[in-house]
């Protein structure tokens, strides 16, 4: 799987937030839970001055525990300024340099087929920050079959 070394400005991400860790056998429900709170319940229309260019929504993961191999995972959409409404949280995507990857496909299937080949290159793995990496969806009338961008941080 192919990627681009690019360097990305700070954005400011708002949405709600959960816990969890790749061999919780309860991780797709949630982090599906999530995708569905935020944009079926009425929360993406909530983010204060929210921008849909050139990304519509971002799925973010970030805070890392090598302990127990958990993460926070936080679903939302960009926002330069404005109050965080409730039962939603603020992430500070940092600026700095990320190896990105796009993939076409559907936004479910093909995501998790992405992270997978991801989680396998021992060569990125080496050099990855673990501050905050995320899939950015642009906007699209069928997220079926669509553009998606991975960024992971690396150092």
């Amino acid at each position: 799987m192919d990627y681009t070394v690019v360097e990305l400005a700070e954005s400011r991400i708002i949405g709600p937030v959960i816990r969890t860790s790749n061999d919780a056998p309860d991780c797709s429900e949630k982090i599906g839970g999530l995708w569905q709170s935020f944009m079926g319940e009425g929360m993406a229309e909530s983010v204060p001055n929210a921008s849909s260019e050139p990304y519509m929504c971002y799925g973010l993961y970030y805070d890392y525990s090598m302990e127990d191999q958990s993460y926070a995972m936080m679903v939302g959409s960009a926002s330069a300024q404005g109050a965080v409404p409730e039962r939603m949280e603020e992430l500070i995507i940092p600026a700095g340099t990320y190896a990105k990857f796009t993939v076409h496909g559907d936004c479910v299937n093909t995501v998790v087929e992405a992270w997978n080949e991801i989680w396998a290159m021992e060569e990125l793995t080496s050099r990855r920050a673990w501050t905050v990496d995320f899939e950015a969806y642009p906007p699209s009338d069928d997220q079926s079959d669509t553009d998606i961008d991975l960024y992971i941080a690396i150092r």
